[in-house]
């Protein structure tokens, strides 16, 4: 066996590793130089390669791709992600603009209301004295011939928190037949007025009565609250 020098064409035994003539190092055997083809005797391919050279390339850049395949993949992912978080944050504002704009809304409505009613009523309860005057399982209902005294309780609302609610409450009591009833404390179209002040104490409660005998008709009561000229709640109450 013998080697062809690519330099100078010299044939060299199979044991030098480099030209004789030329001292150019071994690159091919003719074994090797006839595998990958020559046209001539002396015409030559190009510097062989490696098979498994090669094959790692390819393994490597088959590994290479599969990763950035999968890279791609997350990225695609992350910003499906960051879109699908852009219109949630978009709908969140969105939806937090309408609450905010609702709540103005309800405030400018509540304004406008204390303005109109600075005081409302909460709850306005009526009672007998003594209590076996009442009528059992109907609210609001007296026996005649045992009522004594009627009183009614109220809660009020002060609407204007930032001002004191303090003045007088007009009440309105009407006997049977709409007749509004009338006495030594009565004036300007109220049976009598009460002080109020809602900082100190935001219930009221008055009665009407004598110890001797019953003052009230047969029939439909009622006890109106007004305030500042402006009516506030109501409730019946029957005599039997």
């Amino acid at each position: 066996m013998s080697w062809s020098c690519l330099r100078c064409e010299t044939l060299n035994e199979d044991t030098e590793l480099a030209c004789e003539v030329c001292e150019l190092e071994r690159l091919y055997t003719r074994k090797e130089v006839e595998g990958f083809g020559r046209t001539s005797e002396n015409a030559f391919v190009k510097v062989r390669s490696s098979a498994p050279g090669w094959y790692a390339c390819m393994v490597l850049a088959l590994i290479a791709g599969c990763v950035l395949f999968g890279i791609q993949g997350q990225l695609r992912r992350a910003e499906e992600t960051v879109v699908g978080l852009n219109v949630r944050v978009l709908g969140l504002e969105g939806r937090q603009a309408q609450l905010t704009a609702e709540l103005e809304e309800e405030r400018g409505f509540h304004r406008r209301i204390s303005r109109e009613w600075p005081v409302s009523l909460r709850e306005l309860k009526v009672s007998s004295q003594p209590e076996e005057a009442a009528v059992p399982g109907s609210p609001g209902s007296f026996y005649r011939a045992r009522v004594r005294y009627v009183s009614f309780h109220a809660t009020l609302i002060n609407n204007q928190p930032d001002r004191q609610a303090r003045g007088r409450l007009c009440v309105k009591y009407y006997r049977p037949f709409e007749v509004l009833s009338t006495g030594s404390e009565s004036s300007g179209g109220c049976s009598f007025w009460t002080n109020v002040d809602l900082a100190v104490n935001p219930q009221v409660s008055r009665g009407w009565g004598n110890d001797g005998t019953s003052i009230y008709s047969p029939g439909q009561h009622r006890i109106e609250l007004w305030w500042e000229g402006k009516f506030i709640g109501g409730k019946y109450f029957y005599i039997f």
